[in-house]
C-alpha cells in the first residue's frame, strides 16, 4: 500500500512547492520594478551631488520615461536624455541635458541597479570618471511631461546671428532654421553653431512655438534657446540655457538675398 500511495504523495509535495515558489517569483519580479521617486547623492570627492530621480512606466508594459532634479544646480525636472530599464532592475539614464556641456563620446550617465534591499546603487559616470551613487525610494514618481513639439513658424525660417557671454567669455551664435516640409517629418528644425574657444555644431530637434515666443532645444548638449522674436524687425531677444547656466541672448536675422 505505501508503494501505491507514494506517487500521490510526491505530486502533493510538488504542488505545494510550486504554490510556495509562485509568490516568491512574483515578489522578486515586483522588487525589480524601479518606478517611483528616488533620492540620494553621487559621492563626488569634496563635492557630493544631491540627486532626485523620477522613473515611471506607461500602463500595460509601455515605455519608460524619467526626469532628474539636481538641487543646487538649477536643474529641476529635466527630462533624461536616454533611459533604458532592464527586467532585472538595471537602470541606465543619460544626464547630459541636466548637467550641460558640449556633446561627448562619453556622455554623463547614471548606471544603477535595483538591489533586493530596495535601493538603487551604482555610479555617476562623466568624462571617464565615476562616483558612487546610492538612491532610496521616497514616493511616487513626479515626471514632468515635456511640452509638445510644434512646427516652426515659417516667419522664423532663415539664419539668425548674434551671441551671448557666459563666465566672462563671449560666444558667437549662428542659428539656421528651416520651414517645415510635408516630406520631412521628424527632420531637425535647424542647426545651431556656437563659436568660442571651440566650435560646436548641433541640431535643433525640438520646437515649442507660440505667438511671438519660441523655445528651441538642442538635446545633444542640453541647450535651450527661449525668448520673444519679432519677424518685422528681424530680432530675437531671449535666454541661452544649458543645465544650471543662463545668459542673455540676442540674435538678428541675416539679410536675405534679394530683399
Amino acid at each position: 500500500m505505501p508503494r501505491h500511495r507514494a506517487p500521490a504523495l510526491n505530486a502533493a509535495l510538488v504542488a505545494g512547492l510550486v504554490a510556495a515558489l509562485v509568490p516568491s517569483v512574483l515578489l522578486a519580479a515586483g522588487a525589480a520594478d524601479p518606478s517611483g521617486r528616488w533620492e540620494g547623492e553621487a559621492r563626488i570627492p569634496g563635492a557630493p551631488l544631491p540627486i532626485v530621480l523620477d522613473l515611471t512606466r506607461a500602463p500595460a508594459g509601455g515605455a519608460w520615461t524619467g526626469s532628474v532634479t539636481l538641487p543646487g544646480r538649477g536643474a529641476k525636472g529635466i527630462a533624461l536624455d536616454t533611459l533604458a530599464v532592464a527586467a532585472d532592475g538595471q537602470v541606465d539614464a543619460g544626464l547630459a541635458k541636466a548637467l550641460g556641456g558640449p556633446p561627448s563620446e562619453q556622455p554623463t550617465r547614471l548606471a544603477l541597479r535595483l538591489l533586493p534591499e530596495g535601493r538603487l546603487e551604482g555610479a555617476l559616470q562623466q568624462g571617464g570618471h565615476a562616483a558612487g551613487v546610492t538612491l532610496r525610494r521616497s514616493g511616487q514618481a513626479q515626471v514632468d511631461a515635456p511640452p509638445p513639439h510644434t512646427p516652426l513658424p515659417p516667419a522664423l525660417a532663415g539664419t539668425w546671428r548674434g551671441g551671448y557671454t557666459l563666465g566672462g567669455a563671449p560666444r558667437e551664435v549662428a542659428l539656421t532654421l528651416a520651414a517645415p516640409r510635408a516630406d520631412a517629418s521628424g527632420a531637425p528644425a535647424g542647426e545651431l553653431l556656437i563659436v568660442g574657444k571651440r566650435r560646436t555644431q548641433l541640431a535643433i530637434d525640438r520646437v515649442d512655438a507660440a505667438e511671438r515666443y519660441v523655445t528651441l532645444e538642442a538635446n545633444a548638449a542640453g541647450i535651450r534657446l527661449e525668448g520673444r522674436w519679432d519677424g518685422a524687425a528681424g530680432s530675437f531677444d531671449g535666454t541661452f540655457v544649458q543645465g544650471p547656466f543662463e545668459a542673455p541672448l540676442r540674435l538678428q536675422r541675416e539679410s536675405r538675398s534679394g530683399s
